[in-house]
């Protein structure tokens, strides 16, 4: 049986501090149905007091968790070079390995690992090729909505889910 093919393109919008900011996320994922129809389907969301890369990472573990449970061919595309290397290389499997410590010189705990942690299973099910992008076909839409469309921000820490 053929995997599914799925792609998710996703951007962001975050403001504030550095480390405490708001950040927004809009993202469209597209997939071919079973009669071979193209569909998509369109989700934001933001949380409060959190970070750039904070805001992708909840982005790509909301879109993923919309696919089922069969293996898919998964494309993601996303304008966050942190992100994108992290899924491509698979380097959450290795941190999971090492107790979420990264290897090399300081040995130190793995940023964003509760974030990470989630992905786990998500990478060990789907065959995921992420890229960074900073064009695609959804990127004005999205951008727009994410600054004019009414999006629900979880006000509290996103570190307290």
């Amino acid at each position: 049986m053929e995997k599914k093919k799925v792609s998710i393109y996703i951007e962001a919008d975050y403001s504030g501090s550095p480390k405490a900011g708001t950040g927004k996320y809009g993202y469209v994922l597209e997939y071919i149905d079973s009669e071979g129809r193209e569909n998509t389907k369109e989700v934001f969301g933001g949380y409060s007091n959190t970070t750039k890369h904070r805001t992708f990472l909840h982005a790509t573990i909301d879109a993923l968790g919309h696919l089922k449970a069969d293996p898919c061919e998964v494309y993601l595309l996303l304008d966050c070079p942190y992100v994108a290397e992290s899924y491509r290389h698979r380097s959450m499997l290795d941190w999971q390995a090492a107790g979420w410590i990264k290897n090399g010189r300081d040995w130190k705990p793995v940023a964003n690992s509760d974030l990470w942690e989630k992905t786990v299973d998500f990478v060990k099910t789907h065959e995921i090729s992420a890229f960074r992008e900073n064009d695609n076909k959804y990127r004005s839409w999205l951008q727009t909505m994410l600054r004019t469309g009414e999006i629900k921000i979880k006000t509290k820490t996103d570190r307290e889910e």
